[in-house]
């Protein structure tokens, strides 16, 4: 294979592997993944920015929560659940574009058994608040799906 032919190639598979620019990413904002630590852990900081519902985090979490181990997949998962609150449309579009992104994994955040219910209410009702802001009709179904999912997870 000629140099130029070795180039192009290169070029195409660093194009591939770069994370994807969302829509609704801000003018400006470079969107970059996350880097395992020597744990194979992610960084707390990465679940932190998917729960505030950074555009590129978001997207960035939704293309490699398949590929996960369940330590990381978890806390993923709850993060995205978080991010309703800000970005509630692109979750409910989420659901389903692949086998493993369900409403049950995309919509359930993580309560504690140790904390009371009371005290976790408010992040329930933020996310059910953010749900019902949805309005576009392609995205009912999955939004009722959703509010299930969400309470049910701190029921009561």
């Amino acid at each position: 294979m000629s140099l130029a032919h070795r180039l192009a190639a290169g070029l195409a598979l660093a194009w591939l592997a770069a994370p994807a620019a969302p829509a609704a990413a801000p003018a400006g904002h470079r969107c970059t993944g996350f880097r395992l630590d020597r744990q194979g852990f992610l960084p707390k900081h990465a679940f932190d920015q998917v729960a505030r519902g950074d555009p590129c985090a978001v997207e960035w979490a939704l293309r490699i929560l398949p590929e996960m181990d369940a330590s990381n997949s978890e806390g993923l998962e709850d993060s995205l659940a978080r991010s309703i609150r800000y970005r509630p449309e692109r979750i409910l579009r989420a659901i389903g574009t692949r086998r493993e992104l369900t409403a049950e994994r995309l919509c359930t955040p993580f309560f504690s058994n140790e904390e009371s219910a009371r005290s976790q209410r408010p992040e329930q009702q933020a996310i059910l608040r953010a749900l019902a802001r949805v309005r576009a009709p392609e995205l009912q179904s999955r939004k009722r799906a959703c509010e299930r999912q969400v309470r049910a997870a701190l029921p009561g």
